[in-house]
């Protein structure tokens, strides 16, 4: 006779139990692209490029430019941003520099993260200007962002 209660409390029991949680969720990742001008820059010239996107504050920004040469070259191409409280006044001191180096006439594709304390409360940042440092023309296929929802 006791086996006979022991089946359904031993169900109830489970039934009762809650459930572990899921673990290991994926946090979704939002991708996007500043938006150039152009995608040649020439001899040694800084372009203004003045494309800004919302960020997520308290969150680190990945960068990955993509670019080539058109000759063997291991100058410098480096990336300048700055940062807005409004989207409407950037700053002009404090600004951020990523720097990549050719590889001859392969593409090459950077990659840089902006640390969230780096990005602070800002609520906007800018690509300001791609410096060509190669005394020949660059061409800038894009400059991807990403940060973590």
């Amino acid at each position: 006779m006791k086996i006979k209660y022991l089946i359904p409390l031993l169900v109830a029991l489970a039934l009762l139990t809650p459930l572990p949680l899921a673990l290991g969720q994926v946090t979704p990742t939002e991708i996007g692209s500043f938006t150039l001008p152009s995608s040649v820059i020439t001899d040694t010239a800084t372009s203004n490029i003045l494309s800004a996107v919302l960020v997520r504050q308290g969150k680190p920004l990945a960068i990955a430019p993509y670019f080539a040469t058109t000759n063997s070259s291991t100058a410098n191409v480096i990336l300048t941003f700055d940062f807005s409280a409004d989207g409407t006044n950037y700053t002009t001191v404090d600004t951020i520099t990523k720097t990549n180096v050719l590889d001859g006439t392969t593409a090459v594709r950077g990659y840089h993260v902006i640390s969230a304390d780096t990005i602070g409360p800002a609520r906007y940042i800018r690509l300001k200007t791609i410096e060509n440092a190669h005394n020949a023309t660059i061409w800038i296929t894009n400059v991807v962002y990403a940060w973590p929802n």
